[in-house]
């Protein structure tokens, strides 16, 4: 599997099983265009740069901002 971000080639079964696929179709008004099929393949360290700031984890005590890499 090929990253179409930052173009890192994966062939392990666990690296390739954090890339995430989005597969869609835009709908009308869609500023990707009507009715256009959008697809890509993003690794997991490029997803966390793109999102990682915007993103929330849950915790006993609640919901809390994503601000490191959990490991």
């Amino acid at each position: 599997m090929t990253c179409d971000v930052c173009g890192r080639t994966d062939d392990n079964d666990l690296d390739t099983q954090e890339y995430h696929h989005i597969d869609f179709i835009g709908g009308y008004g869609s500023v990707f265009g009507d009715e256009v099929r959008i697809r890509c393949d993003i690794c997991q360290g490029c997803l966390l740069k793109m999102i990682g700031p915007h993103c929330y984890y849950e915790t006993e005590d609640g919901w809390k901002r994503l601000t490191a890499p959990e490991r």
